[in-house]
């Protein structure tokens, strides 16, 4: 009939620059169902997992899933340790505004009370990557002196009380160091001066929801004739605050 045209001699439809779209929508639905594929192995395996572990876990080329996993880091999803082992990284905390809050309103309790029964500053902290990153922190409302730090504040994983008692929390590992190898027996790991000068440092590990949440609680003394309480202390605190989690 005339001023009809056939669908299959319809030229294709150009996007609004001009050129004409030759992707279909499936793929992008393939891309991006695969790269929530590799965030809920990532998060499967606290441990973290190599790119290629990853790959054959999935049964998908190492190529596609360095891309994936690139783009995931980028968004702050993921992040790798030195040995190239991929880990969730706090950003999927802050994408989930539902479980950040539910790790804020439940830990804040019970680290005021941790404060103010230690006289010390007390923290949560989760690990991004090879670092700790502060969570939250809070001050103790009656003490002489205390240590005053940001929540946000970031330092080594390999280093201060908050990273080894993530690590402590995690499969052993070649050349880990003696204080996280010996905390393991004891719950809590006790660091000095190595983040903040004149200070002593205990916190333990705080693993929640099958491994999917992974954090450190702490506290900041600057006297050491009550360490073994004070771990005691921050031990009882991360294991009432990951009882509330679950």
């Amino acid at each position: 009939m005339a001023g009809t045209q056939s669908t299959a001699n319809r030229s294709p439809v150009p996007d609004w620059k001009g050129t004409v779209m030759t992707r279909q929508p499936n793929d992008a639905v393939k891309t991006l169902d695969r790269g929530l594929q590799v965030l809920e192995l990532v998060a499967d395996h606290p441990s973290g997992l190599t790119m290629a572990e990853v790959a054959d876990h999935l049964a998908l080329h190492r190529t596609i899933v360095h891309r994936l996993l690139r783009t995931l880091a980028a968004h702050r999803l993921v992040a790798s340790d030195p040995n190239k082992r991929y880990q969730l990284a706090p950003g999927v905390i802050r994408l989930a505004e539902a479980v950040n809050q539910d790790l804020r309103s439940v830990a804040l309790p019970y680290l005021e009370e941790l404060a103010d029964t230690l006289r010390a500053t007390a923290n949560i902290s989760v690990p991004e990557g090879n670092e700790v990153v502060v969570l939250a922190t809070v001050e103790p409302r009656r003490a002489d002196v205390h240590v005053a730090y940001r929540a946000g504040q970031s330092h080594p994983l390999s280093l201060g009380s908050a990273g080894l008692a993530i690590l402590m929390a995690r499969a052993p590992q070649p050349g880990e160091r003696r204080l996280v190898t010996e905390a393991r027996d004891i719950g809590y790991v006790v660091t000095h001066e190595e983040v903040i000068p004149g200070t002593w440092g205990v916190s333990a590990p705080l693993t929640a929801r099958g491994g999917r949440i992974e954090a450190s609680v702490g506290a900041s003394l600057f006297r050491d004739n009550a360490i073994e309480w004070a771990g005691e202390q921050v031990r009882r605190t991360a294991q009432i605050i990951a009882t509330g989690l679950h």
